[in-house]
């Protein structure tokens, strides 16, 4: 069940396809996945919750081609489930997170991939329901903006939004106290210069959803030039392998 902290920081959340497949969506995504090149996974079930538009979706079903991928979000776009349509992957299947307890078992996912979602969901309520889905030994890998993003744009961002993004340590501590094992994350900064108002304003938006019109407020650079300030954290962390099976019956 969606409670009303989580209604309330979706609004933020870029609500267009256009402005989901942004330039900083994709490269945040493209550093996370590429985790999986140095990690040693077999999943033969992957949930990528959060999945937006489905290029993540779609890179994880061609990085495991034997593995079954469930593509989930809050809200599923007819334009969106059309562009799955359109590529050749027979092995994903599109649900609506408000529908995982009755299409997903309990203990059953070897891998969820979550790219952005937070800060626009409660963190720890994510956290303590990933960590039911999955299996023993599996591995969940998540991204998210740290509280530097935005920093010289703060006029664009809501509060309450801001309050809610990584911080590092916290989350360690989160996923620690969740029974997650040896959880690593990292962070990294991002520093895009434009010389279009139009487009850093559709990149705030992507952010923080919808944005002040007032380029008279955007941050300038020592050469004129427009500039947009991005914390990301890439994160992941273990279920233990002697996880006990979950009985419990709850709400997602």
């Amino acid at each position: 069940m969606i409670n009303q902290k989580i209604n309330k920081l979706l609004e933020y959340r870029a609500p267009s396809l256009e402005e989901t497949s942004s330039f900083i969506w994709q490269e945040i995504g493209n550093r996370l996945i590429s985790k999986l090149e140095i990690i040693k996974l077999q999943p033969k079930i992957i949930l990528d919750i959060g999945c937006q538009d489905f290029s993540f979706s779609i890179k994880l079903a061609k990085i495991f081609p034997e593995a079954k991928i469930y593509a989930a979000d809050f809200f599923m776009q007819k334009d969106n489930k059309l562009s799955l349509d359109k590529t050749d992957c027979n092995n994903i299947e599109t649900i609506n997170i408000s529908d995982l307890k009755t299409v997903m078992e309990y203990d059953s996912i070897d891998l969820i991939f979550s790219n952005c979602l937070i800060p626009y969901i409660d963190i720890e309520l994510f956290f303590k329901n990933t960590y039911k889905y999955l299996a023993a030994n599996s591995l969940i890998l998540f991204s998210g903006y740290g509280p530097d993003t935005l920093e010289n744009n703060l006029s664009y961002c809501n509060k309450q939004l801001q309050s809610n993004f990584i911080d590092m340590h916290t989350t360690g501590d989160i996923l620690m106290k969740l029974k997650y094992l040896s959880p690593i994350l990292e962070t990294q900064h991002i520093k895009n210069i434009y010389k279009s108002s139009n487009k850093i304003l559709s990149d705030i938006s992507g952010i923080s959803g919808d944005v002040c019109s007032d380029k008279e407020l955007l941050y300038k650079n020592i050469d004129g030039l427009y500039q947009l300030n991005i914390e990301l954290v890439l994160g992941h962390a273990w279920v233990s392998s002697n996880k006990p099976k979950i009985i419990e019956v709850n709400n997602y």
